[in-house]
């Protein structure tokens, strides 16, 4: 559009040649090889992360012949907090690294989240003023991931009256019990991975990368514990998805139970 345009685009968005039957994954490579001057076709994949199978290669192979393969990956926590620190000098704000790095983990390295953040951090603080941990608490909300982490945080390290108040946070916002049990139980298996690294002397970056964690989540890769407490804890958090699946107990309950229980081992 519109149709009488001298260029034409054509966007293919989220294909996945894996999941495409060999018919028409042919059709496309032939298409590829074929398109005319005044067309540029475009496959956009941003709602999964391509796997390097052989369907999916022989894709890329065609698309490089004719065209080109771009990834544009997720910006590192320490060019995150470069670029924050950057953009608030600009608006006549100062930050330090730390809590530079502090907003990078409050939204998950999202670059439009961290965009918003600090434009409102600066507009509250006003010019010449430093943004600090304080105001970033006080404005910054917490993604449930991030919420859930800090949760699974609290929890191995006995600190029983934060862990309740996370919870709180989370029903207060209405998040379902079984997310944030499935949250809950998705970081225990983290630090359990963690801890596999550790056991066989693996870099927790590659130890994130074996598990195939993108780069801006290789962070959670960092925090490991005893192993048999850990296994304990994804018994006791097994068990409670169980239960909340199959019986009509109250879902908060449940979860404050197992919760209780964790924090006993």
């Amino acid at each position: 559009m519109p149709v009488f345009a001298e260029k034409k685009v054509v966007v293919i968005n989220d294909f996945d040649a894996e999941k495409s039957d060999p018919e028409t994954l042919e059709k496309i490579i032939a298409l590829l090889s074929d398109i005319p001057e005044y067309c540029a076709v475009i496959i956009n994949i941003t709602g999964f992360e391509p796997s390097k199978n052989a369907k999916t290669k022989k894709l890329l192979a065609a698309v490089e012949k004719h065209g080109v393969v771009c990834e544009f990956d997720l910006l590192s926590k320490p060019k995150a907090a470069g670029l924050i620190i950057d953009r608030v000098s600009r608006l006549g704000c100062t930050i330090s690294h730390e809590n530079a790095e502090y907003i990078y983990d409050l939204t998950l390295g999202n670059l439009t989240l961290i965009g918003t953040e600090y434009k409102k951090l600066c507009v509250y603080a006003g010019v010449g003023s430093e943004i600090t941990r304080e105001i970033i608490d006080r404005l910054t909300p917490r993604l449930t991931e991030t919420k859930t982490y800090d949760l699974a945080n609290t929890l191995t390290e006995k600190r029983a009256k934060k862990a309740f108040r996370i919870l709180d946070e989370l029903f207060a916002q209405n998040v379902e019990a079984v997310v944030i049990l499935s949250s809950l139980s998705g970081n225990f298996i983290n630090f359990y991975r963690a801890n596999l690294g550790k056991k066989y002397k693996i870099n927790p970056n590659q130890t994130a990368a074996d598990f195939n964690y993108p780069k801006n989540r290789a962070f959670l890769m960092s925090k490991t514990a005893n192993e048999i407490y850990i296994k304990k804890c994804i018994s006791l958090l097994f068990k409670a998805d169980i239960k909340l699946k199959s019986t009509t107990l109250n879902n908060r309950v449940v979860i404050e139970k197992t919760m209780t229980e964790i924090l006993m081992l």
